[in-house]
């Protein structure tokens, strides 16, 4: 079963993300899966089942190749999305808890940003800092209120 993405513009040009979702492809840190969670739930008829969540990030840069027309000019201006279903034989069911697209543009400043006073600020912004051990990355509620410890918003 294949899930292909395809964002669109207005003059039909588009870029087009193809994901398998068969089981052997549906695992933590393949298949653009960040994170797993599955949950118990109870349906409206009584039963009880475990659910599997997958959080998919999917880098809008990273589309197929060999599309006619796409290319990074497409990301300038996309007004549409479509989800297409492919290879599908049985029964099926598939949530999907919310499709947001999200600028994550976080940098690290390389640059030293603390003044040397003894030589009248001319050093200011100029020499490089080590950022080896300096990492990027996100926090939320959604994503990290489950883990050990669990997140909490700050007062």
């Amino acid at each position: 079963m294949l899930i292909e993405i395809i964002t669109l513009t207005k003059n039909e040009a588009y870029n087009q993300y193809t994901i398998d979702l068969s089981k052997g492809a549906l695992g933590l840190n393949k298949n653009f899966i960040v994170d797993e969670k599955e949950v118990e739930v109870q349906f409206e008829n009584g039963q009880r089942s475990k659910n599997k969540w997958y959080l998919f990030r999917i880098p809008v840069g990273q589309f197929d190749a060999g599309i006619p027309n796409s290319g990074e000019s497409v990301l300038n201006n996309v007004r549409f999305a479509r989800i297409l279903l492919d290879g599908i034989d049985e029964t099926t069911t598939l949530r999907f808890g919310s499709l947001d697209l999200v600028r994550s543009d976080w940098r690290k400043y390389t640059k030293n940003i603390s003044t040397d006073y003894m030589n009248d600020y001319q050093d200011e912004g100029t020499g490089l800092v080590d950022n080896e051990n300096f990492f990027v990355g996100s926090i939320n509620l959604e994503e990290n209120g489950a883990g050990t410890p669990p997140y909490v918003l700050p007062p």
